[in-house]
């Protein structure tokens, strides 16, 4: 056995408001916890996705995170990124813009971001 723990990373998505649809998109099927209140319910600015994260470590001690971006302008989600890592200091926060950046802009949107944004995945 080389360890005994394994640290995992949650996945953080924006969630767009169900209501604003017709489809039947679930909401309200569990109200158990933090996270079953919280997972189906819009999730469009850095305060929401730090009540995620907040609420994937409440139910499964996720310490990490990882940020499913690519959905608003980068600046944006930087200030999602800034907003986890003041929540929580000591994580490793990932962030994905699925490919939604050029180069140019993804160095210039990571410049600075040393010792707050742990990788970029497919800028």
């Amino acid at each position: 056995q080389v360890r005994d723990r394994v640290r995992f990373l949650s996945y953080l998505f924006y969630v767009a408001d169900y209501r604003k649809t017709d489809l039947p998109y679930l909401h309200d099927d569990d109200n158990s916890d933090d996270w079953g209140r919280i997972r189906r319910e819009p999730a469009l600015d850095p305060d929401a996705i730090v009540a995620q994260a907040q609420a994937t470590h409440g139910r499964y001690g996720f310490r990490d995170f990882k940020l499913k971006g690519g959905v608003f302008d980068g600046r944006e989600e930087i200030k999602a990124i800034k907003a986890l890592k003041k929540a929580f200091p000591n994580a490793r926060i990932t962030l994905d813009p699925n490919g939604a950046w050029s180069l140019p802009e993804a160095v210039d949107l990571c410049r600075d971001m040393v010792g707050t944004l742990t990788y970029v995945e497919d800028p």
